[in-house]
């Protein structure tokens, strides 16, 4: 039971105060969002509106993230994971799965994972996902760091939580509690607070009022310990405390937004080409700036009247462009100019540098990060050119893909352990979470150059398979309807490896038959004719066309004798 609410709602955990800071960094790297005030003004040297400038004219370093996290997503893509239920009886899966279906929004829990679970892990480290009862069903519902009071962490569990208040407002001369309602004036003083605290057996609702706690109800859930788990399992050696998987990368990640931000200076304030031109008298003042105005009828002038053409500077404003400039000889003619006008530009050579620097860093973080940097272009020629980046040492790519993987299938395990127990109490025994470690790191233009030097050097037909089935999961790993769609068609060929000319050297009439009639058969059937199918159901349904195709001409070349 909870205990000592006075105190823990009055004296928070200092580390909560740093976890939201951190909840903030985090938030300013994967999604912009704090940029301009996360800009620091550069001490001696930049003055208060060059400051304001580069705020206004500033992007954020989230497409940097991006970049850095893309691979990450490999885990929920790779191949080889197993999902198991376990229940007293075998209906008790089905129902567990049909329950799994929905846990958020029509988000299932695996896609709840990838989409929500997979961003607060990198974002939000010490907030929580909690299960919360809605109507007969039961959700996930993500909780931020700055929606947490107070609570006492142990491991990715929780001994117990106190929630920011959901409700403030005052109570009159009788007791009665009035919420704030924006706009309106607040004449009673006495304030009221309502929130809401959780422990291993009950879920408390407490009103604060003249700093009296009173307990309003105490409800009590169905889990062996608090309903929530916290967002990552990544423990801070320094507090204890969780931090984001990608915490070493958060100063060169401030470096590329400082950098970019001054570049973007330069490119909107210093990359404009600057017009120059000699200067020429005015024709009409003849460069004294003003005219002489007439002389009177005692034959003195009287003012002067600034030239109307030049301004009063007694230079020549060529707004025509068909005037001429007239160049006078320099007496020496050793300063004489070449051309009477240009531009002024910035040199290339700083701006390059600091583009380079930018990538240099770029390329820092995401090697820092996985071990291994990028190589982008052609590989090998003409032949296997790509787009794509390939990894130059893909061994700790994996090593750190399997960090992911190990924390996201922890996290998803306790999910999926919370909602089956408030599901099934009585009949859910345990989940087994385990991803699939078979990742898809190589591209198709590198799989394409391994099989044909396998198929080219060597008789190892097994590792021909090995391949050919990678490059198809990596050209469709985001499409799973055509996955399934070749993966059942690639099972009709016997011989998968060798051409027509060589199985018809085999003399084997099934081989013949099925290497053959292959793309005749695919045209036959739709994309949804053959996912409907399994494997085995395809592979008889395909003899069945290659027997009435056999027959068919059969009658045919009867017919043509």
């Amino acid at each position: 039971m909870i205990t000592d609410i006075e105190l823990k709602y009055n004296k928070p955990d200092p580390r909560i105060k740093w976890a939201r800071e951190y909840n903030d960094t985090m938030l300013l790297h994967v999604h912009g969002i704090g940029l301009s005030s996360a800009l620091s003004k550069i001490n001696h040297y930049e003055n208060d509106f060059q400051k304001e400038a580069r705020d206004l004219f500033a992007y954020s370093n989230k497409h940097t993230t991006a970049r850095l996290l893309a691979p990450a997503k490999n885990i929920f893509s790779a191949k080889g994971g197993t999902f198991d239920y376990n229940t007293i009886n075998s209906e008790g899966k089905e129902d567990l799965r049909a329950y799994l279906s929905d846990v958020y929004n029509g988000y299932s829990l695996p896609m709840y994972m990838s989409r929500i679970v997979f961003d607060k892990f990198i974002t939000d480290p010490n907030g929580i996902i909690q299960v919360i009862k809605a109507g007969e069903s039961y959700k996930l519902d993500y909780v931020s760091i700055k929606s947490i009071r107070n609570y006492e962490q142990s491991g990715i569990y929780l001994n117990w939580i106190v929630f920011e208040p959901y409700e403030t407002g005052v109570s009159d001369e009788e007791g009665k509690l009035h919420p704030f309602i924006e706009g309106l004036p607040n004449k009673i003083a006495k304030k009221y607070e309502r929130f809401t605290a959780v422990d291993e057996v009950n879920v408390y609702e407490y009103i604060v009022r003249d700093k009296k706690f009173t307990e309003v109800s105490r409800i009590p859930h169905n889990q062996k310990r608090v309903p929530a788990i916290l967002c990552s399992d990544i423990e801070n050696p320094i507090n204890g405390w969780k931090m984001s998987i990608i915490d070493n990368q958060i100063e060169l990640l401030r470096k590329v937004m400082d950098d970019n931000s001054v570049l973007n200076i330069v490119e909107k304030f210093h990359n404009f080409p600057v017009p120059w031109a000699i200067v020429d008298d005015c024709p009409t003042c003849h460069g004294m700036g003003v005219i002489m105005s007439k002389k009177n009828g005692d034959g003195v002038h009287g003012e002067d009247i600034t030239c109307p053409v030049c301004g009063g500077d007694g230079s020549r404003k060529r707004k025509d462009p068909t005037d001429t400039y007239l160049i006078r000889v320099a007496d020496d003619q050793s300063s004489q100019l070449r051309e009477p006008a240009g531009y002024i530009t910035l040199p290339t050579e700083p701006w390059e540098l600091m583009v380079a620097s930018i990538d240099r860093t770029i390329d820092t973080i995401i090697n820092s990060h996985w071990g291994s940097s990028m190589e982008y272009g052609k590989i090998d020629g003409n032949q296997y050119a790509t787009a794509t980046g390939r990894w130059l040492d893909v061994q700790p790519v994996t090593n750190k893909l399997n960090e992911y993987s190990d924390s996201i299938e922890f996290i998803h395990a306790e999910l999926c352990k919370m909602l089956g127990q408030s599901y099934m109490p009585e009949t859910f025994k345990g989940a087994e979470i385990h991803y699939g470690r078979n990742y898809l790191l190589e591209t198709t233009s590198q799989l394409l150059k391994t099989y044909n030097e396998i198929n080219q050097y060597g008789e190892n037909l097994w590792m021909l398979d090995i391949v050919s089935t990678k490059w198809l999961e990596t050209e469709y790993k985001d499409n799973e309807t055509m996955l399934a769609y070749y993966g059942r068609l690639s099972a009709l060929d016997p011989l998968p490896h060798n051409g027509l000319d060589e199985v018809l050297k085999t003399g084997i009439p099934d081989a013949i038959n099925r290497k053959l009639f292959l793309n005749d058969y695919k045209h036959s059937r739709s994309v949804d004719q053959i996912i409907k199918m399994s494997v085995s159901e395809v592979i008889e349904d395909y003899r069945n066309f290659i027997n009435e195709k056999t027959v068919k001409n059969g009658r045919l070349q009867e017919d043509l004798r």
